[in-house]
């Protein structure tokens, strides 16, 4: 379909003939044109279930079908998605060796875990399906297989002598445990981004604040 509006839906079913879509077809193409203007500001699934009074296990299931059938570029949709996850993480989730935040939309999910199972690598949702548990070390491999950036290369000399005098790893891993350590005082209560430009951002406020790295430690 060259226009997903309702008389083109409606068009297309005529030409196969009355009858021949079934309700869920309808349901599908309604809940896609809810999320490109009703739930367009990243409503949670169980929010949308709330508004709709449908289970969220039909929320889940209806998000991933109008995605396989009216998303031209699933998994451009999928990288974007997953890139915009990692700008909201608590910094309670974030250590040296582990990474842990939310991905509602199943299209996301399998898209990371393909990207991951090709080189060998997995995420673990085992404890629940839409939070993902990333190694600091897929995390890495992730941004540079879908951003081609090799995320430790945005620690310069400065971060690199405070990371040694702390008794840190000179690596990203190394500013995860200071994150982690500082969550009580300058990431109190607030939402770190992971992007790479947020990134960039947690380096200099490190930077700033390493009279009171001194002090916690």
């Amino acid at each position: 379909m060259k226009e997903n509006s309702l008389m083109s839906v409606i068009d297309s079913y005529l030409k196969r003939g009355f009858g021949s879509m079934n309700k869920n077809d309808f349901e599908v193409f309604i809940f896609n044109e809810l999320l490109k203007s009703k739930y367009n500001n990243g409503e949670s699934n169980y929010s949308i279930s709330i508004d709709l009074r449908i289970p969220e296990s039909k929320v889940k299931r209806l998000r991933y079908e109008a995605g396989l059938r009216y998303v031209t570029n699933i998994a451009e949709e999928a990288k974007k998605d997953f890139l915009e996850s990692l700008k909201k993480i608590q910094p309670e989730n974030i250590d040296g060796s582990q990474i842990r935040f939310s991905i509602e939309n199943i299209s996301t999910r399998k898209y990371i875990d393909s990207i991951l199972k090709k080189a060998g690598r997995f995420s673990d949702s085992s404890f629940n399906t839409e939070i993902v548990s990333l190694s600091v070390s897929n995390y890495k491999f992730l941004l540079k297989e879908l951003q081609k950036i090799d995320i430790d290369s945005y620690l310069d000399d400065d971060i690199k002598k405070i990371l040694k005098k702390r008794q840190r790893e000179v690596s990203i891993s190394g500013i995860f445990n200071v994150i982690n350590n500082l969550a009580g005082s300058v990431f109190s209560q607030q939402i770190v981004d992971l992007s790479t430009q947020g990134v960039q951002k947690i380096i200099e406020t490190v930077k700033n604040n390493e009279k009171l790295i001194q002090i916690k430690q």
